[in-house]
This record gives C-alpha cells, structure tokens and sequence, in this order.
C-alpha cells in the first residue's frame, strides 16, 4: 500500500509543468467501498493518457452461505481517444487499458461431504488488457462528471493458498466458484477537476 500511494504522488507532482492535466475519484465506487484516485494528461483536442487506481481494504463477501474478508487494489494505464471535443479531451471517448490486480482474500470456508469446515485463504497477482467507452462532460468551473464502462481480461499468476482447507481444493475450485476473477467489468460515475488553460480561455 505504501509503495501504491508513494507512485500516485509521483504520478501526480510529475504533471505540474503539463499545460493540462486532470484529477479524478470514482463516486459509484464509493458505495460498494472501493475507493479511488486518479489523473489524466490531455495531449491534445482528441487524445490523453490517464492513470486510475482503485483499492478496498478489509471488506466482505458471501461464499456459500459464509462470509470471507477481502483486500484489493489495481492500477489501470489508459490511452483515450475524443470524438468531437468542445474543450479537448471531452465529450464521447472509446479506448484502451492496461491492469495490475492484487488480492488477498482471508477467512474461506471449504466445507467436506461430512459437513466438516476448513478455513483458507487466497492471494493472487493478475494482469490484462479491456477497452472502455464513455462520455465526459466538461464545464468551464472546471468540474467535470464522466460515465465509464469497459470490460478486461485478466491472466492471475503468483497464486498463493495458504490455511488447513487449501489441503483440500486446487487451485480450478478457485476459478470455478470465481475467487479469482478472470473478466474485469468497470462501470464508473467518475467527478474530477482539470487543471490548466483550457481551449476557449
């Protein structure tokens, strides 16, 4: 976590001599704890690259019928393209992104056909590709609100079972009950502000 927050300040503090560059967080993440930070770096009227990073710390889930402790954080590269911007870098945009995922699940339940239970947990790596399209609207305080789908695919690596019912299961009970994800879905409501001389000032 400290090296996740340590790259977003220099992330950030390295974009103070771009002409503009934007800070976001995504609300619609916020209701479901996963909270996150990110930037965008307006190259010109019609394209940008961004960074976005998310992360839930000591959340739940239910897992046939009991419920397990989770730990996740991404970061997720973009390069977008805008169809027809008022500003630059607004308006309706379709493109492409990269992902880092880590994720550490604690407190599972594999339950025998003797009704007998057995605690384990999860931590895996995952990286991918997806795509993503959306609208940003643009205002001239500044603010601006964007709406976000895009969906990834994710290759998990480094995969790491640990606790007395890992002797039980293999690494496919995992994948089949979908402890690790292989599809990355997104759908964002994301508020953010732009900073730097914007086109029609």
């Amino acid at each position: 976590m400290k090296n996740y927050l340590l790259t977003l300040v220099f992330a950030l503090s390295s974009t103070i001599g771009i002409a503009q560059f934007e800070i976001k967080t995504d609300l619609l993440g916020l209701t479901y704890q996963n909270y996150g930070l990110g930037y965008e770096l307006i190259l010109n009227d019609n394209m940008s690259v961004a960074l976005y990073s998310n992360f839930t710390i000591d959340a739940t889930r239910e897992f046939k019928n009991n419920n397990y402790t989770f730990s996740k954080m991404k970061m997720m590269p973009e390069f977008r393209y805008y169809f027809k911007p008022k500003y630059g870098g607004d308006g309706i945009f379709f493109g492409g992104y990269a992902l880092y995922i880590s994720e550490n699940s604690t407190d599972l339940t594999y339950i025998d056909f003797k009704g007998n239970k057995y605690k384990h947990s999860l931590r895996y790596e995952g990286h991918g590709l997806g795509l993503i399209t959306g609208y940003k609207l643009l205002t001239k305080s500044r603010f601006y609100f964007e709406g976000l789908a895009g969906v990834g695919r994710i290759t998990p690596y480094h995969i790491v079972l640990t606790g007395l019912g890992s002797k039980y299961v293999t690494e496919n009970y995992y994948y089949e009950n979908n402890l690790i994800f292989l599809w990355d879905l997104r759908l964002e409501f994301i508020v953010g502000f732009r900073i730097g001389k914007m086109k029609q000032e």
